[in-house]
């Protein structure tokens, strides 16, 4: 019969059943790509410009935005928010994180009539050149010149939660006058308790690089710089003749709370050292302990 061979299914059926299973192998991998697109746009942990405005002003909140020129192709954007007049505190987000981590502060009527208030996206984070990050060096270089250029003539006050600990802890170690205090919250600061994490290299191949969502890819990548930077701690600790106020929780799942005593034991020149503990308290005290570290920050105001 026409289309049949003797002992064989018909021609079109077995035809049908190839195409069949092409179109099931297309379509498995278009929602596998669509995924992955999605997946791209996940985790990166930023507010644009027009949601800022819009949160701070159903809070009656006056928000300054404004991008900082390192250069012609890096970039510092920033939030602003209190007195311009007054002394300056510039907050400074861990890894992932943005500007963003800091709003509860730069939204408070009592810190916006003391202070002017600042939170940065670090290199690589929210609207700072997102995905690409730098080098632990050229971050602190770029916030240095940022700081140098949007000086009021007020004292500044550093606070820095996870990695930004080690970087205020840099900025006020490389200029000595730049900060009267520095607060670190949840600081990562000894290359003896920093983890391995040997894993990170991996990830850091380019075939799994690509595939890391929003922000973790950036910060996958400062994390590995980081691994070796942290060696650098002691001098960077020796260095800094600030004001010191250290905060940390005893159950901090991503910061050993030894880093505290670390800090301490390396702070041989600050003018002062105070620390904070809170117990049974984990990593993410920028927001669990905001209470207690308004009041630190509306404590520091009048010793400025």
């Amino acid at each position: 019969m026409q289309g049949m061979i003797a002992g064989k299914k018909p021609i079109t059926n077995y035809m049908n059943i190839k195409i069949n299973k092409y179109q099931k192998a297309l379509g498995r991998f278009l929602v596998a790509l669509f995924c992955l697109i999605l997946w791209q746009g996940c985790f990166k942990f930023r507010t644009s410009d027009p949601e800022a405005i819009k949160a701070y002003g159903e809070k009656n909140v006056a928000l300054t935005i404004r991008n900082f020129d390192y250069s012609e192709v890096r970039k510092i954007h920033y939030l602003q928010t209190g007195t311009d007049s007054a002394p300056t505190i510039y907050f400074i987000h861990g890894t992932p994180g943005s500007s963003n981590n800091f709003d509860r502060y730069l939204q408070d009527s009592a810190l916006r009539n003391e202070y002017r208030l600042i939170s940065i996206d670090r290199p690589g984070f929210g609207y700072s050149n997102f995905g690409k990050s730098e080098a632990i060096e050229l971050q602190v270089e770029m916030i240095d010149a940022f700081i140098r250029s949007n000086d009021n003539g007020q004292p500044v006050i550093f606070v820095g939660h996870s990695l930004g600990g080690p970087i205020v802890a840099a900025m006020a170690s490389k200029e000595k006058n730049l900060a009267e205090v520095v607060v670190i919250l949840a600081g990562s600061v000894s290359p003896e308790l920093e983890p391995k994490e040997g894993w990170r290299k991996l990830v850091g191949n380019s075939f799994f690089r690509w595939a890391l969502p929003g922000a973790m890819r950036p910060s996958n990548d400062e994390l590995l710089d980081f691994k070796k930077y942290v060696y650098t701690m002691p001098d960077v600790l020796q260095g800094v003749t600030a004001e010191v106020y250290i905060l940390h929780g005893t159950k901090d799942m991503f910061v050993p709370y030894g880093n505290m005593e670390y800090a301490v034991q390396h702070l041989k020149n600050a003018s002062s050292i105070k620390t904070v503990t809170f117990d049974k308290e984990n990593h993410f005290i920028p927001w669990s302990k905001f209470q207690e570290i308004k009041n630190l920050l509306l404590y520091i105001r009048p010793q400025l």
